[in-house]
């Protein structure tokens, strides 16, 4: 008999004063609606302790930022972001994967006893990434913070397992390029790998790109341990958008002989991000105007990017920002700028030195 069939029969049974177990219940019998009641509020006190449980809250020490709390999970005491400790459990798979795979995530699974469920976890914002970052140069493989948060991650016992040195997925869409979202690289911080690659940590990557997983739960602080890393983070963001722009201009310049003077010329559409209003091409000179949801430091200030050429007019390097002028090479349109070619201009950026890659300051 199933145990529905056999609630039934007890019910009709007490209900009617028919004895079970040998006692009779006919002078005390509830009523059936009454019988059902209790079965009900018995079933929804199950609920809430079984399926309602409120996961762990965040754990903390007197000495290190981020803290092991023997629950599957490691808490980032700065920003209040609690990490999965696996590193690693997840894999390396798509980006629609990756959003499912953190999102289904909960207790019991990647070593959880956290009372955690489907919903709870997520993919970490571009912002959440760059908070863990070491901030200077020099620190790589990975380049995030160590346990006390004050060095290199390399260095030391730490209390996450598994963290692969490789391109992780953020939460972010790129805004205009659907089949893309923004990752992080941890070859490198931010500043190596400006100066190595040319291109931010922070960087848009093809959804159908296997890329590695690492979730979070919790909401982060408004106030990262080091706020100047999310607005270099920001600023990279716009030299990684003006990478086709440069290549635009370096195209239109070898093939008509002279310098494009603006997108149009150079037969490119206005280019934007979370961070950048536009990339701009004037009289070959690219510039990076900050916005949308750039921190107030840069909103409305220009970066650009200068051409030049050398004595043959067949090669051309860019000045990024603030940086001194290449050595031995002219502004681009300088060798061809007979018949009325414009040359590019150099321009000076606004923004804190502080805040640039290296490779762009004075």
């Amino acid at each position: 008999m199933s145990s529905q069939s056999s609630i039934a029969v007890t019910l009709l049974a007490l209900a009617i004063g028919t004895p079970i177990g040998g006692q009779a219940w006919a002078q005390t019998r509830p009523t059936l609606q009454g019988l059902q009641d209790q079965i009900n509020n018995t079933y929804t006190r199950q609920q809430v302790n079984n399926l309602v449980r409120t996961p762990d809250p965040a754990c903390a020490d007197n000495t290190n930022r981020y803290v092991d709390c023997l629950n599957g999970t490691v808490t980032d005491t700065v920003t209040g972001l609690i990490w999965l400790k696996q590193a690693a459990c997840l894999g390396s798979v798509d980006y629609a994967a990756a959003v499912a795979g953190a999102a289904t995530l909960q207790n019991g699974a990647c070593g959880l006893t956290d009372g955690s469920r489907p919903g709870d976890w997520r993919l970490p914002t571009t912002q959440e990434w760059q908070s863990t970052l070491y901030p200077g140069p020099d620190c790589s493989n990975p380049s995030l913070t160590d346990t006390p948060g004050t060095g290199c991650f390399a260095t030391g016992a730490q209390p996450f397992t598994g963290v692969a040195v490789e391109i992780y997925w953020s939460a972010i869409a790129h805004l205009d390029l659907p089949a893309k979202a923004w990752t992080i690289d941890l070859h490198y911080s931010e500043e190596t790998s400006i100066a190595k690659t040319e291109a931010s940590s922070i960087r848009a990557q093809d959804k159908a790109e296997p890329h590695w997983v690492w979730p979070v739960r919790g909401a982060a602080s408004s106030q990262p341990v080091y706020p100047g890393a999310v607005i270099r983070g920001q600023v990279s963001e716009g030299i990684v958008l003006a990478s086709g722009a440069k290549a635009a201009v370096s195209e239109y310049y070898l093939t008509m002989a002279r310098v494009p003077a603006d997108n149009a010329a150079a037969g490119l559409e206005t280019l934007s991000g979370p961070n950048v209003t536009q990339v701009s091409i004037v009289n070959g000179r690219v510039d990076v105007t900050y916005g949308n949801a750039a921190d107030a430091a840069i909103t409305g200030k220009t970066l650009s990017l200068t051409p030049y050429e050398d004595a043959t007019g067949a090669n051309i390097t860019w000045r990024c920002g603030n940086a001194a002028a290449p050595s031995g090479w002219f502004l681009l349109g300088t060798s061809k700028a007979s018949g009325g070619s414009p040359v590019a201009v150099y321009q000076e950026t606004l923004i804190d030195n502080t805040y640039l890659p290296t490779n762009c300051r004075p």
